[in-house]
């Protein structure tokens, strides 16, 4: 979870600190997917994929991606 929070530092300045809480909710939710990239075992980059029933079908939308700044 420190992995996730510095990126989450680096999306946004103005994003209140994630808690284990709100964590939790992301993980367990069945419409979106956390996604991570590593790199010599460090998480460097991550995106969130979310996952949307509509009349039309499934759609998916891709939100929160950041890159590791380092």
């Amino acid at each position: 979870m420190k992995e996730v929070r510095v990126l989450v530092a680096q999306l946004s300045s103005s994003a209140k600190p994630l808690t284990k809480t709100a964590f939790r909710k992301v993980l367990l939710s069945p419409a979106i997917h956390l996604l991570g990239i590593r790199k010599k075992g460090k998480l460097v980059a991550m995106g969130t994929l979310m996952i949307m029933h509509s009349v039309v079908g499934v759609r998916g939308r891709l939100e929160d991606i950041v890159v590791d700044e380092a």
